[in-house]
């Protein structure tokens, strides 16, 4: 086949990809290698499927592939080393994010580069790093504070150098000779991160937490619990694609995380993706079969368990969960709705109408059930 039709399978899986539909693109970046043996980017876009699936190591399998076909190609170094530092294999990390920069300086690099440093407590080494980045890059205000940081623990370090001064070229080269910074295990500085985060969730600075959460995840990319709350954050603020993101990386870390698969049915169900919605409440009945019932004064789980089985037509079990969810929360729109939809799939319009106005008796002014009686009231 010609180059033309492999640039757009290529461009397919990274559509699908993008759509967290990361077995399908898998399945087509498996069948493009049997099309294209000699292609990189068939490995790296394998790579790239397991890589949102969780698997690093099946990652890494493949992204040696790619660069051994392509050596040169900064994307495929870049994405090794983030998942040779993900997986805490930081001398590797360190390697291929210096040949990286060997081809080209980029910011992203010696960001990653001085992640690996400091992981090792190699800490002239990151504060060199973060300073390349910053010498390439504008508009870098949480590295900006990390350096300060850095730097104040190099300095306080009890065997640090006072008169030495934090070396221009020491990127990729350390002296064994040269005093590292010794942290204090009482005082991590990630965890006065997750604290300042904590404060600005709890204040409602949904912005400042996120971006303090991702600060912290980029240093400790497998804190399950994180990873989750940050999904949460993102289903607050409705952006779904980015929930989902973070509570399909919650489960590639721990899949027993049955929260992650509830709140991935929910935020698919809310993006009206019924199918993978059921999809993951199939998994939560496997692994937590009583999940349902330890909810049962839980609104917002019976609300969308009604939609479950409206969508399953299963129409008797959702009215009598929607009904259950009405009794916890007589305000709750999506119930009143729930129950309506129900009543016209059985034919009841006049029935379905009813209850989406006495919903609109309880929400004043709420679109949706709104929106449910003016397309009822055509076509009655």
């Amino acid at each position: 086949m010609n180059e033309k039709t492999a640039v757009q399978v290529f461009s397919d899986i990274r559509i699908l990809l993008y759509a967290n539909k990361s077995d399908e693109a898998l399945a087509m970046a498996e069948s493009a290698l049997l099309l294209f043996p000699n292609e990189a980017e068939g490995y790296f876009w394998c790579a790239e499927s397991y890589g949102h699936k969780g698997e690093s190591a099946k990652a890494i399998d493949y992204l040696k592939k790619a660069c051994a076909l392509d050596a040169y190609s900064v994307s495929y170094l870049g994405r090794l080393a983030e998942h040779y530092l993900f997986t805490g294999q930081l001398d590797l990390a360190i390697e291929y994010y210096q040949k990286s920069l060997a081809i080209e300086p980029l910011v992203w690099a010696y960001i990653g580069l001085g992640n690996a440093f400091e992981k090792k407590s190699m800490i002239p080494q990151a504060i060199g790093a973060f300073e390349k980045a910053l010498g390439l890059g504008d508009h870098l205000p949480r590295i900006v504070a990390r350096l300060q940081l850095l730097k104040q623990a190099y300095n306080d370090a009890p065997n640090a150098k006072s008169e030495a001064p934090i070396r221009e070229d020491i990127v990729g080269q350390h002296d064994d000779n040269e005093p590292l910074a010794k942290r204090d295990d009482n005082e991590p500085f990630a965890n006065k991160r997750l604290e300042l985060a904590n404060m600005a969730r709890l204040e409602g600075d949904n912005a400042k937490a996120l971006s303090l959460y991702s600060e912290y995840l980029f240093e400790n990319p497998t804190d399950v619990l994180i990873n989750h709350r940050v999904g949460d954050l993102y289903l607050h603020l409705k952006q779904y694609d980015r929930a989902k993101e973070y509570y399909q990386k919650t489960l590639a870390i721990d899949p027993g995380f049955f929260w992650a698969l509830h709140n991935l049915s929910l935020v698919s169900g809310i993006s009206g993706d019924w199918p993978q919605a059921l999809h993951y409440y199939a998994q939560l009945c496997q692994l937590r079969p009583g999940f349902w019932d330890e909810c049962l004064e839980d609104y917002t789980v019976q609300a969308h368990l009604g939609y479950l089985f409206l969508h399953s037509d299963a129409l008797d079990d959702a009215k009598r969960v929607f009904e259950h969810a009405l009794a916890l929360s007589p305000k709750g729109w999506e119930s009143y709705l729930g129950i309506a939809l129900c009543l016209n799939k059985e034919g009841k319009s006049e029935a379905a109408l009813d209850m989406a106005k006495k919903g609109l008796v309880f929400c004043k002014g709420n679109k949706e059930l709104q929106a449910f009686i003016d397309a009822t009231n055509m076509i009655i």
